[in-house]
């Protein structure tokens, strides 16, 4: 279950929210967004009403039901907002996410010895490859 809370609720509000939460026996996420706050509960949902989290304060603007795995990473959780994941290069910075190219990591599942990953990272770029990875040990 997600929690929006409105645009401007002071913390103290929030806070006041994520208390009540703690009560039931629930663990609240807070994700502080662009323009929102929103707050993920973590926990047994199953007999929790979803009337009686919205009515919690006047300040949440909406509560989500969401029944997939790995809430913290669908865009409800994010409140429709993509992530993205800066990762420096020694060329340049490479972006992970959703409004960005895709990033190609390649490589072997193991590295036997040094030969090997040189010829195997200049495969990989040869084909479009951001990042090369290998195991070290097998």
């Amino acid at each position: 279950m997600i929690i929006v809370m409105k645009l401007g609720t002071q913390s103290v509000e929030i806070e006041r929210v994520i208390e009540e939460i703690y009560r039931h026996k629930i663990t609240p996420v807070i994700s502080q967004g662009q323009h929102k706050v929103v707050i993920t509960l973590v926990g047994e949902m199953v007999e929790t009403d979803i009337r009686h989290i919205q009515n919690l304060s006047t300040f949440i603007e909406q509560v989500i039901w969401v029944n997939k795995p790995f809430k913290r990473t669908s865009l409800e959780f994010r409140y429709g907002e993509a992530s993205e994941v800066v990762v420096s290069t020694p060329n340049k910075p490479v972006i992970f996410g959703q409004n960005h190219p895709l990033v190609v990591v390649a490589g072997p599942c193991s590295v036997e010895n040094e030969e090997m990953i040189v010829e195997t990272a200049q495969r990989v770029k040869a084909v479009g490859a951001q990042f090369l990875r290998g195991g070290a040990y097998k």
